[in-house]
């Protein structure tokens, strides 16, 4: 676990479950200015994300520059069409073009909350995402926070979601009884999947 968004590094697939809006900017805010500081293309995900709220970062300076992106999340990963595989070549060419640009990687910031509130088949479909951006940023020069509300989530979702995310942030973090998680070509699984009884 990790106290602080600024340790995050290259690799690094974490999970962040925060008390709203304040806990992600604040979070967001860190784990930029670490970005900044290692040279990485930013893109910061949120339903109607406000970028003024993203303190301490010159914030304007690299919006101008295009250093950081903004979106919002809808647009980023769609509706209930969300396609796993499309995703992830989205993501295969964001990295490209910033490598290609003279970043050093990218360092994505994402409050997924709204796409694990739905009904189990749409859960079930972003687990299957969670699990294959796990591996493409086991391998690459990624660095992926997702954030979710902890109060707009039921605990076996949080404890499912921080389950396939190997890194997991120390305040209000989720112990799930295993973890599932990528590391470079293998699949780890650490804890019990066993039935109770």
């Amino acid at each position: 676990s990790v106290q602080s968004a600024a340790s995050l590094r290259p690799h690094d697939h974490s999970v962040w479950f925060g008390d709203g809006q304040t806990d992600l900017y604040a979070m967001a805010s860190d784990a930029f200015a670490e970005g900044a500081r290692r040279g990485e293309k930013q893109i910061f995900v949120a339903t109607e994300p406000d970028a003024s709220r993203l303190l301490g970062i010159g914030v304007e300076r690299l919006l101008e520059v295009g250093q950081l992106e903004v979106a919002d999340v809808r647009d980023v990963y769609g509706g209930t069409d969300f396609s796993a595989g499309a995703q992830l070549a989205t993501f295969q060419r964001v990295l490209a073009d910033a490598l290609a640009d003279g970043y050093s990687g990218i360092r994505v910031v994402a409050d997924n909350t709204s796409l694990a509130q739905g009904d189990d088949a749409s859960f079930e479909r972003w687990l299957a995402w969670e699990q294959l951006t796990d591996q493409f940023q086991a391998e690459s020069m990624v660095t992926g926070i997702c954030f979710f509300d902890r109060v707009a989530l039921s605990s076996q979702r949080i404890s499912d979601l921080a389950a396939l995310h190997p890194v997991r942030a120390e305040a209000h973090s989720a112990r799930p009884p295993f973890s599932l998680f990528a590391d470079r070509d293998s699949v780890w699984l650490v804890g019990s999947i066993g039935a109770d009884g």
